[in-house]
């Protein structure tokens, strides 16, 4: 999977060679590397930043890195302006002049935190590795990837990801991955995926298999030309996605749940294909056909806290949701649900937070859970600090 930005390069002013420590120490390390001076995600680098990715471009010559893979990360807004890729073409300059063959070099956008300033991350693949196809965009608890469920160790935000790989979540952790096509993927606390065929050509059209191993998913799928595929497998059936934004899980009995929350998706079991639009959610049990799509329920809305700090009586309120079984309650230390994650379940419109709840910023959702156990659409995100 490659991006090539070959007719972005603009060799004027990028230093030909790299000073002596430029990046004032610089560690490659399991696929990652370290700068201790930061690299920014800017338009106008400055003449130390180059040189430090000179730097940089010499010691992965050096080392025989197979592919290097440099992400930009950045907000939503500059994102979808093409900035990313701009700037991923003046670090892929700066790599070339200094030996990496460019034919080496993929760049991938993943999404920033709100809060978060611009960002350069780069990996890479020793000799004989094969190519990454995701990177690891944020990770929360614990966090295993590897080639098989028997071979996995943890893995941090940057880490690279190749066809094969399997990736595992526990209690409480979260990861978001970024693919190479620009579409993202949560796993979300016990969770597991291996991720199958990836591939982009240079029309943009893209195959993009997933294999849900355990628990629950959320895609965000990047826009793709014509005949682009991307579906996620599970041992009940086959998602395939024709819009944007999703999830799946899997249950017992090799059971599969699948909620469109944008675009449509097309589930497949037993030589039945069921279209699943927004709104709307199917369940396939192992051997049999999907069943009808039913109406997902409504987010909830939600009464306090809205932000600042919790009420006089420590609970969190909402508006019941009609037909609804329960309500699940989501915190976790930042806005995508990454960090710190923690999960409540709720008779009613009410959860009472207790006083061992850590000090300092919390955000929270809710959404509504049907009689079948499918989580409908969640409220908007809201922070308090206990």
């Amino acid at each position: 999977m490659r991006i090539v930005l070959g007719a972005l390069i603009v060799a004027a002013g990028l230093p030909a060679l790299a000073r002596a420590d430029a990046c004032g120490g610089l560690l490659l390390e399991n696929g990652v590397v370290t700068t201790a001076r930061r690299l920014t995600a800017r338009l106008d680098m400055p003449k130390p930043e180059l040189a430090c990715v000179a730097e940089l471009g010499e010691a992965l010559k050096a080392r025989r890195a197979r592919s290097v893979t440099v992400a930009v990360r950045l907000p939503d807004a500059l994102r979808a302006g093409g900035q990313g890729l701009q700037i991923g073409a003046k670090y892929q300059a700066a790599l070339v002049l200094a030996g990496v063959p460019e034919a080496r070099i993929s760049v991938v956008v993943p999404v920033a935190r709100p809060d978060e300033a611009g960002t350069v991350k780069v990996s890479y693949t020793e000799g004989g590795a094969r190519s990454p196809v995701a990177i690891v965009e944020e990770a929360g608890g614990r966090v295993d990837a590897g080639p098989g469920a028997d071979k996995l160790e943890p893995v941090t935000r940057g880490a690279p990801l190749t066809v094969g790989t399997v990736v595992s979540t526990g209690a409480g952790a979260a990861v978001w991955l970024g693919l190479a096509d620009g579409s993202r993927i949560r796993l979300g606390p016990n969770a597991s995926i291996r991720l199958g065929k990836l591939h982009l050509d240079a029309k943009l059209a893209r195959v993009v298999e997933v294999e849900l191993l355990r628990g629950e998913i959320e895609t965000r799928v990047a826009a793709g030309a014509n005949g682009s595929v991307f579906d996620v497998r599970t041992p009940s059936g086959v998602a395939g996605v024709r819009g944007t934004q999703f999830r799946v899980s899997t249950g017992e009995a090799d059971e599969m749940r699948l909620s469109t929350l944008e675009g449509r998706v097309a589930v497949t079991a037993k030589e039945t294909e069921v279209m699943v639009p927004a709104g709307q959610r199917v369940r396939v049990v192992a051997g049999q056909p999907p069943s009808p799509p039913g109406a997902l329920l409504e987010a909830p809305l939600v009464d306090v806290p809205l932000q600042g700090a919790l009420p006089a009586d420590r609970a969190l309120r909402w508006r019941a949701v009609s037909g609804a079984a329960r309500h699940q309650v989501e915190l976790a230390r930042d806005a995508e649900f990454t960090f710190d994650v923690r999960t409540f379940d709720a008779a009613a419109d009410t959860l009472p937070m207790g006083a061992e709840l850590p000090s300092g910023k919390w955000f929270w959702r809710v959404a509504a859970v049907d009689s079948e156990g499918f989580v409908g659409r969640t409220s908007r995100v809201y922070a308090f600090e206990p």
